[in-house]
């Protein structure tokens, strides 16, 4: 299967949001910071609790503002990827990453054309691949992949989707 398509500064701003909503590490940091937050919040108001025998509105409203405040910082920490990232995708000598590109999916290997290079990369050498509404994403390493827009597979995204399930890269 080959499909031609082009990407813009949002595509790769997309993938961007991807990586910081499907990364691992990120989330697991992310994770232990509230559970272990959460943990000692519990662990102060019930020792609190069981000194006084009461617990009152004010340590309810403390547990929602460290929740709340959690998810602000979780929206913050993307929002502030997103933004360094259109920064740098936007240096000049990034514009190699915009553009004009065609995919070829083989039976062994991956082979992406752009105007300049050309990157062949097996099937075996593929991490992991990811699929969001508008974009597939096959990453070549864990900081980075290929990016294809769907508006780019001219209504074929269930045979694109069907390739990349058959080597085992999307459930």
């Amino acid at each position: 299967m080959t499909v031609s398509y082009t990407i813009s500064l949002d595509d790769l701003i997309a993938f961007q949001a991807h990586y910081m909503d499907h990364d691992r590490k990120v989330s697991s940091v992310v994770k232990y910071m509230m559970w272990g937050t959460a943990m000692l919040l519990i662990l102060l108001l019930g020792i609190k609790a069981v000194s006084t025998h009461t617990v009152e509105t004010d340590d309810i409203l403390v547990l929602v503002f460290f929740g709340a405040l959690f998810f602000l910082f979780w929206k913050l920490l993307r929002k502030t990827s997103v933004r360094i990232a259109k920064k740098l995708y936007d240096q000049p000598g990034n514009a190699s990453l915009l553009g004009a590109k065609t995919l070829t999916l083989g039976e062994e290997m991956l082979e992406l054309t752009e105007e300049w290079k050309r990157t062949c990369l097996q099937w075996k050498g593929v991490v992991k691949a990811g699929e969001t509404k508008d974009h597939f994403f096959i990453y070549d390493s864990a900081l980075s992949a290929i990016t294809v827009p769907k508006k780019g597979l001219n209504g074929n995204a269930d045979r694109f989707r069907a390739i990349l399930t058959g080597h085992g890269l999307l459930p």
